[in-house]
């Protein structure tokens, strides 16, 4: 543990280095100080496994440790590897890239796929197929990523709460939005009106 502030500032300092060993960046993560578990998440140097863990707190580390790519050239199953709640904390970030989100797409954890069904920047290819094969109609539908022919298809999706969701979707074509304002349950019509 680290016990006073000369040791804090220290081992600060040490987060940041590139050159301090994996061990005592595990070591000093433990302490609990969020400067120094930022640091360490940016740090090449760092465990895969603490990493993982500081990504989870830390997503942004993922995009600027200049490790990460000679990781994913090492191991090309990386984001199917990493745990569940560290990837959805990475690819809910702004900068996830539209790879990123393809590979994610196919992680074994459900709500991996579903984060990736909801991200602005997930292909249009890869909206399309999370929603017709692994059940993420409402996600889908209220992605503005989605191509509007799937749209189409689902303003006819036999769920309400497809229907509900299209409603929500900023780049709904009006031809959809039009017959959403005529569908056949009360609360589409509405929901519809009221994004008009």
């Amino acid at each position: 543990m680290i016990a006073k502030l000369e040791d804090i500032i220290e081992a600060r300092i040490e987060a940041r280095d590139p050159s301090t060993p994996p061990e005592r960046l595990f070591a000093i993560t433990q302490s609990g100080d969020h400067e120094i578990r930022e640091a360490a998440a940016y740090n090449p140097n760092a465990p895969l496994a603490l990493l993982y863990e500081l990504w989870r707190e830390f997503p942004g580390g993922y995009f600027e440790n200049p490790v990460v790519p000679l990781l994913q050239v090492s191991d090309p199953r990386l984001v199917l590897n990493m745990p569940a709640d560290t990837l959805i904390a990475v690819i809910s970030q702004r900068l996830a890239s539209p790879g990123l989100l393809e590979r994610a797409s196919r992680h074994r954890q459900r709500e991996v796929r579903q984060a990736v069904a909801r991200h602005p920047n997930s292909p249009p290819e890869i909206l399309v197929q999370m929603g017709r094969g692994y059940y993420f109609y409402e996600d889908v539908a209220a992605n503005p990523g989605t191509p509007a022919a799937y749209l189409e298809e689902l303003q006819i999706h036999p769920w309400v709460s497809v229907r509900l969701a299209l409603c929500d979707n900023a780049a709904l074509p009006e031809a959809v939005r039009a017959r959403l304002l005529e569908d056949e349950e009360p609360a589409v019509r509405a929901r519809a009106a009221g994004h008009w």
